[in-house]
């Protein structure tokens, strides 16, 4: 008996289309349970509080307290701490930093300190405002952030960039407030 070549070659050509078929399907079975597997672990992991979170929570509300205890005390604050002989004095600002970085802290949310005379690259300005590098160069080619050039590379200030954090957030807080007043003038909300 002959096979004709065709034949053969059409039958292993066609299997071979339906082993890759399923080998795709398992790809992206699999694919599928990993990415599932990550965002549980994504979910589960910021649903729970930390031991940090949960220090920097009862921080803050010691830290609250002691300044309602002492409130209009602008000057300079005294820290005591357990077994140091000597306390220490540190400026009202850096208390209110403090407690600024406490409540993040206790929310879950991360922290950074950068001084305002700090020039961040585009990557960094980019993770500061929860956005794309290539629209922070777009913001920075439109002249709305201010920066200056470093050889080829693009330097922001720290000021400039929370100044324009600052004024997006007032823009998008008044378009927020006309929408709510046009939406109570037709009925819709109240």
């Amino acid at each position: 008996m002959q096979f004709c070549r065709t034949c053969i070659h059409g039958a292993s050509a066609r299997a071979g289309a339906m082993r890759a078929e399923h080998a795709k399907i398992r790809l992206l079975r699999l694919g599928r349970v990993t990415c599932l597997n990550v965002v549980m672990a994504f979910t589960m992991e910021h649903l729970l509080p930390n031991p940090d979170q949960e220090l920097a929570r009862t921080a803050l509300i010691s830290v609250r307290r002691v300044l309602a205890e002492h409130q209009g005390q602008d000057g300079p604050v005294t820290l005591t701490v357990a077994d140091e002989a000597e306390p220490v004095v540190v400026p009202r600002a850096a208390i209110d930093l403090l407690v600024s970085v406490l409540a993040n802290m206790a929310a879950g949310q991360s922290v950074s300190i950068v001084p305002l005379h700090a020039e961040l690259t585009t990557q960094q300005a980019a993770e500061i405002l929860n956005v794309s590098r290539p629209f922070v160069v777009k913001m920075l080619n439109e002249g709305r952030i201010a920066y200056r050039l470093v050889g080829t590379h693009r330097r922001i200030r720290a000021d400039s960039l929370l100044g324009y954090q600052r004024d997006n957030d007032v823009r998008g807080r008044s378009a927020a407030d006309e929408l709510t007043r046009l939406g109570q003038e037709m009925g819709v909300a109240r």
